[in-house]
C-alpha cells in the first residue's frame, strides 16, 4: 500500500512538472534551435552573420538545455526520494505490474486534468 501511495504522489508531481513547465515545448524548442544552427552552417551568407547567428542560437540552446536538464533532474530526484523511503519501490516500478500501474495512473491524471481544465 505504501508503494502505491508513493507511486501516485511521485507520478502526480512529475506529471504536473511536465505540464506546468512545458517540458515538451522545451524539447521541441531545443530541436528547432539545433535545426537553425545546422541551417546556419549550410547557408551561403557572410561569415560574420553566420558567427552572430551561431552564437545567438548557442546561447539560446544552452539556456533551454539547462532548463530541461533541471526539470528532468527534479523528476529523477522525486523518484530517488521515493526509493529511499521504500526499498521495494524500484523493484515495483520496474516490474510489469508497476509499469502497467504507472501508465494507468498517468493516463487517469492527464484525463482528469483535461476534464478539469475544460470546465474552468
Amino acid at each position: 500500500m505504501k508503494i502505491h501511495l508513493l507511486l501516485i504522489i511521485s507520478l502526480f508531481i512529475s506529471t504536473e512538472i511536465v505540464f506546468r513547465f512545458n517540458l515538451f515545448y522545451l524539447f521541441k524548442h531545443t530541436l528547432s534551435l539545433i535545426g537553425k544552427t545546422i541551417e546556419t552552417f549550410k547557408s551561403n551568407v557572410n561569415d560574420q552573420i553566420k558567427e552572430k547567428n551561431i552564437l545567438e542560437n548557442s546561447k539560446n540552446l544552452f539556456i533551454v538545455s539547462i532548463k530541461s536538464s533541471l526539470f528532468l533532474f527534479i523528476i529523477i530526484l522525486i523518484f530517488y526520494i521515493c526509493i529511499l523511503i521504500d526499498d521495494n519501490f524500484l523493484k515495483h516500478i520496474s516490474s510489469f505490474l508497476g509499469i502497467a500501474e504507472t501508465i494507468i495512473i498517468v493516463l487517469c491524471h492527464v484525463k482528469i486534468r483535461k476534464l478539469l481544465s475544460e470546465k474552468l
